[in-house]
């Protein structure tokens, strides 16, 4: 497991999602950044809507309704296959771990 995320303190302050986003919204999506460095592979999110609940900690309806709003927790997240699973990825999540495993 990835005991270490690199944080980019200002990026995270002006970013359209931290501007945009309601104060509920901001703290699942910061917390599925975090959530997505525990995970395999790493850097990923499972697309089960049930899952992303229970990780999140919160009730099925309560994420589906996040979900649903036009600045979502899931702002930039997009679908990738590894292997025979699809998984949201996050372009500056790959971004920051590519360069952590270049840096080894």
């Amino acid at each position: 497991m990835n005991r270490y995320i690199e944080f980019h303190h200002n990026r995270w302050l002006n970013s359209r999602f931290r501007l945009l986003a309601s104060p509920d919204v901001k703290s699942a999506g910061f917390d599925l950044i975090s959530i997505a460095h525990t995970q395999s592979p790493i850097g990923t999110l499972p697309q089960d809507d049930k899952k992303l609940a229970l990780l999140l900690r919160l009730d099925l309806a309560t994420w589906l309704e996040l979900k649903s709003r036009e600045i979502s927790p899931l702002h930039n997240w997009y679908l990738a296959r590894f292997e025979d699973e699809v998984r949201y990825c996050h372009p500056v999540v790959m971004e920051l771990l590519g360069k952590a495993r270049g840096a080894k």
